[in-house]
């Protein structure tokens, strides 16, 4: 679990203030996926959008690592598709992914 000094519901962490509820999220998030999920998780959160192959080169691994860990999350309720479009590395047709408000 995260803990950060607080002062009335609000903490400083990495610079930035957060809500106690936000902190509290984070860790209900930290507790229910796999060290995995959590890395494709905090590097969609990171990047805004993407899509599978743009995660595993942002995580430095292969994709067949990113598609299953993104079909969890997306079972999860977590990931939802952002648009289809143009993949700017394979110029093919894929699906962005983006992380759903509100989840966790």
């Amino acid at each position: 679990m995260v803990s950060v000094g607080s002062c009335f519901g609000s903490y400083y962490w990495g610079g930035n203030m957060i809500q106690d509820t936000s902190l509290f999220a984070y860790n209900e998030v930290l507790k229910n996926l796999g060290e995995r999920q959590l890395l494709v998780y905090n590097a969609l959160k990171n990047l805004g959008e993407a899509d599978n192959l743009s995660i595993a080169k942002y995580l430095n691994l292969p994709i067949n690592t990113i598609t299953p860990r993104i079909f969890e999350l997306r079972d999860k309720k977590m990931v939802g598709v952002s648009k289809k479009d143009i993949s700017p590395i394979t110029k093919r047709k894929v699906i962005f992914w983006k992380i759903v408000e509100g989840s966790r």
